[in-house]
């Protein structure tokens, strides 16, 4: 078991290293940057999967950080993209630009109102 104050690693071990010999043994090719890229790639799979700002929370950072630095465009992002859309495909993206509207329209708690004439107006305190 490891000493709680030295952490988790023994410091003979280079986990980097040992990772890239078994990579290597295995016939495959060892990316540069290993944990870096792993991390990024985990990242994407997580948003693709669950909102980008729980995604983001869970690895540890916000998702301005993550757009620039973890998320990546994938080959199925692509492949979505190029073929032709299904009317599976065409009631969910009704649905999710359905929440998206719902979302995006103005509070009644919110501070300002919209006018019927698309003004916005403030309440006065009273």
């Amino acid at each position: 078991m490891p000493n709680r104050t030295q952490g988790c690693r023994d410091k003979n071990a280079n986990m980097r290293t040992q990772l890239q010999r078994i990579i290597a043994k295995s016939g495959l090719e060892v990316w540069p940057r290993l944990f870096a890229n792993l991390r990024a790639s985990r990242a994407t799979e997580l948003a693709a999967q669950h909102p980008g700002h729980v995604a983001a929370a869970w690895l540890g950072h916000s998702t301005i950080v993550a757009n620039k630095h973890y998320w990546q465009v994938t080959e199925v992002d692509f492949e979505r993209a190029t073929r032709p859309e299904t009317a599976s495909d065409n009631a969910r993206n009704k649905a999710t630009e359905a929440k998206a509207a719902q979302n995006a329209a103005p509070s009644l708690h919110a501070e300002g109102r919209i006018a019927s004439n698309g003004e916005t107006t403030r309440r006065r305190k009273r």
